[in-house]
């Protein structure tokens, strides 16, 4: 028997493992330490599946395969059989997911102890990462919807998991609301897929993808609109405020009121990443599509600048690196939008590792200055805090794009793709222009962290000592740190490289040689490419004017906020997306719904429906209950009438029957 006969096995008891810790420690557990158990060693196991998973696919030589598990629904013509869809992208994530997840467990046994939720802590992120794992899995259109819904419900039970804290209701309750917005998009994409294929099969799904180029719909006030645009904008919708990209990104950093390991989780493997995957599963259909290919790099883009430089004027470490996964979002979006969907993923890939690293890094910090979340009440700490300090240190390199640090490979090739693509996008040299930028707001925000928190004047006040966190806490971070150091090396030639492993379909032919030249990159050195760049040098520029600027006492948006008020204004407030949200969009929705309670409910339904016709209706019900006397010889009487009626009628020639 083939070892590759036992790879539906393995990702089904990886996929399994978290919905059987999340259900038994949630329903039976009563005792701590027995849910730390459960949940801990059930994720390792899942964690192992899923590497030997991602061996045996990667060993095997087919292109993907279509597990069967049981059929769903059968109505007409239409079915839905549930079942794994197992390729290069779907193993990838299923093990990045449970490797990111794992750690999380071990880092929140100590950072959660004191916690009154404790158990409900780990029952809720187990059930996270299944849905995650179930959406990154299906075979159908059907199994992702309740997998994009299962990651949006329990993001919702985490982010207010303090719900007694007013902040974090609100917090669950906008990032709830804003991607229902999101998911009715994703709905209507999936539901006109479904309408246009006539399955909702994956397998039937890509093989009749460029069936769907020349077919139109005709919308009311629209006119003809091109099916495979209109399906791939829909999805793309869905994508942008799942992952956060502008505007639809107004939750995320409000996320920041749920535990340190939410975040980390939410950010680095699960609800964030669930809108990239999106695309990339999808990558068929949008190549498909120029027009909205150029649509989603200019969102991309923007988001990678615009949302980065909110993060210079936060204070909150936990939102600081929450604007950073924004940014770095933008990025990933970017490369879909210029066709390099495997370096979408393999930024995807590296960004999990180090932004898990950052938030867990911010979390301990956080832990061991008594929840205090404020840069400005922190400083001094590397004496203190040396292993978390050297992690995060890690963390910030990588995400600044400096080499060897993972971030470096796939933030060069992405801006490397974006230059090649700029003459043929629309504002093509705005696209490559933002990403460039990008490379300089990233160290100027992320470091201004490090010099603050760690090399700067101390101003914490804590009634103990501050001491290193503890092992279950910093295990996690070295593991990370060391995957920050040489994951970007080991995984590149998977990604950009000449390896036929993870190399996406690429339908358009004016994007085959876009691949090869970053194969060529690849080939000859991609540090040495660096070299002869500019976003190496632009990265590096903006850690030495983040040094000038905060390893001083003195605050470059403090200056901005008193003496340039005017400039800084649009970025304190965040561009005026949540002040719109909340004097405009709000207060509309609140009107409207106020004028269908009051006219449409209590005028139209109660006193025209209600009073009127139901009043009318039950008068004249009442008058032929009249008839009904439940009396033989009066139902005999107007039977008998009704025959001579007809039998008169006949004799006058009249056909009354």
């Amino acid at each position: 028997m083939e070892m590759q006969a036992f790879l539906p096995y393995t990702v089904l008891l990886s996929l399994l493992l978290p919905l059987f810790s999340g259900v038994s420690i949630g329903l039976f557990c009563q005792r701590e330490i027995t849910a730390v158990r459960i949940s801990v060693g059930v994720m390792l196991l899942s964690t192992v599946a899923a590497l030997v998973s991602l061996v045996l696919f990667y060993l095997g030589n087919a292109a993907f395969y279509d597990v069967f598990l049981f059929s769903w629904i059968t109505i007409g013509d239409f079915s839905c059989d549930m079942g794994l869809w197992i390729d290069g992208l779907s193993v990838v994530m299923l093990f990045m997911v449970s490797l990111i997840s794992v750690l999380v467990h071990w880092y929140s046994i100590a950072y959660m102890q004191d916690d009154s939720g404790f158990i409900r802590f780990f029952s809720l992120i187990s059930l996270f990462t299944f849905a995650m794992m179930q959406l990154v899995m299906t075979n159908n259109l059907l199994g992702l919807f309740f997998g994009w819904e299962g990651v949006s419900l329990f993001s919702y039970l985490l982010i207010g998991f303090h719900f007694a804290k007013d902040s974090a209701s609100a917090a669950n309750l906008k990032a709830f609301l804003m991607n229902r917005f999101g998911d009715m998009a994703f709905c209507l994409g999936i539901a006109l897929l479904i309408v246009s294929v006539g399955s909702p099969q994956y397998r039937e799904l890509f093989s009749r993808m460029p069936d769907l180029v020349p077919e139109t719909l005709l919308i009311p006030g629209l006119g003809v609109v091109s099916t495979v645009f209109l399906t791939g904008l829909l999805l793309f919708i869905g994508a942008m405020t799942k992952s956060a990209q502008m505007p639809l990104h107004m939750w995320l950093p409000d996320s920041m009121e749920g535990p340190t390991p939410v975040s980390a989780l939410i950010h680095a493997a699960t609800m964030v990443t669930a809108g990239v995957f999106l695309l990339c599963r999808f990558a068929d259909l949008i190549v498909l599509s120029p027009i909205l290919m150029n649509c989603i790099a200019f969102v991309g883009a923007s988001g990678a600048l615009w949302l980065g430089i909110l993060a210079l004027f936060e204070f909150d470490i936990k939102r600081i690196i929450a604007y950073s996964t924004l940014s770095q979002l933008g990025y990933m979006t970017l490369a879909v939008g210029v066709g390099a969907f495997n370096l979408a993923i393999f930024h995807l890939l590296l960004h999990a590792i180090y932004k898990a690293l950052l938030f867990l890094a911010a979390g301990s910090v956080i832990h061991a200055l008594a929840h205090q979340q404020d840069i400005r009440q922190m400083g001094g700490l590397w004496s203190k805090m040396p292993i978390t300090a050297i992690c995060f240190l890690f963390g910030a390199l990588s995400l600044s794009g400096i080499p060897p640090f993972s971030g470096f490979y796939s933030k060069d090739l992405i801006l490397f793709v974006a230059a090649k693509q700029a003459v043929s996008l629309q504002a093509g040299w705005y696209i490559y222009g933002c990403a460039l930028l990008g490379f300089l707001i990233t160290p100027l925000y992320i470091f201004r962290v490090f010099w603050v928190v760690f090399l700067g004047r101390p101003r914490y006040v804590t009634r103990t000592p501050v001491y290193e966190s503890p092992m279950q806490i910093v295990g996690p971070l070295m593991i990370l740190g060391v995957l920050c150091l040489l994951s970007g090396y080991v995984l590149l030639p998977f990604f950009a490289g000449a390896s036929p492993f993870f190399q996406f379909p690429l339908l358009s032919p004016a994007l085959q040689p876009l691949q090869q030249k970053v194969i060529d990159v690849v080939a000859h050195g991609l540090f040495l490419h660096a070299i002869f760049g500019l976003g190496l040098y632009f990265a590096l520029f903006g850690i030495i004017v983040s040094w000038l600027r905060y390893s001083t006492p003195h605050y470059a948006s403090q200056w901005m906020t008193t003496h340039v008020w005017w400039l800084s204004w649009p970025f304190v407030n965040r561009y005026g997306f949540d002040w719109c949200l909340e004097n405009i969009i709000v207060p509309f929705f609140r009107v409207s719904a106020s004028v269908c309670s009051q006219y449409g409910e209590q005028v139209m339904i109660d006193q025209t429906i209600e009073s009127r016709v139901a009043g009318r209706i039950q008068g004249i019900s009442h008058w032929f209950s009249r008839i009904q006397t439940s009396y033989l010889n009066r139902y005999f009487a107007v039977m008998s009438l009704a025959i001579m009626i007809m039998i008169a009628g006949s004799l006058m020639g009249y056909n009354i029957v």
